[in-house]
């Protein structure tokens, strides 16, 4: 790795994936903390102890970053999502990161509607619907800090919701 190539990511000392890791790090914090609107990447870069160009080397933007954070996996991810889908429809890199998440999401909704013989007359638009916006409403749950099943006990409601539809149709 040349020094260039080292400074674009974050230091010519830290391997990638150790200051990727840090600015995920602090990112969350600051999110958490300033919101999205709040957050400054500059903030993050400070907090991380790195350069807004380690940023901009590792991530194309501050909802980029948001993203990754969520997609990292972290247990606040259900706050940090709120906090990008209220800024999405006033920031289009925010928009474009939600509905990422949204899609990935629509892989598991699909698979509950592929293994439902869904009537016709419920269609498969409005079962896709109500099942995403029990995905949103267990986001928006977990996000207040509500107890929460586990995911495999939320999918297994989702089908038998998705059953229930289907037999009351």
């Amino acid at each position: 790795m040349t020094m260039s190539e080292a400074t674009r990511i974050g230091t010519a000392s830290s391997p990638p994936e150790k200051t990727r890791q840090r600015l995920l790090d602090a990112a969350t914090e600051v999110f958490l903390e300033k919101g999205y609107e709040g957050t400054r990447v500059a903030e993050i870069a400070r907090r991380a102890g790195l350069t807004t160009g380690a940023i901009y080397g590792n991530f194309n933007s501050k909802a980029d970053l948001l993203t990754a954070a969520l997609a990292a996996g972290c247990e606040t991810q259900h706050r940090l999502f709120l906090d990008l889908l209220a800024m999405a429809p006033r920031d289009n890199a925010a928009a474009a990161a939600v509905d990422a998440a949204l899609k990935a999401a629509e892989e598991q909704i699909e698979d509950v509607i592929r293994e439902r013989d869904v009537p016709s007359d419920v269609g498969p638009d409005a079962m896709r619907l109500a099942l995403e916006l029990m995905a949103l409403g267990a986001i928006v749950m977990q996000a207040l800090g509500r107890e929460m099943p586990t995911a495999p006990d939320i999918a297994h409601v989702m089908k038998v919701a998705a059953a229930v539809i289907s037999a009351d149709s």
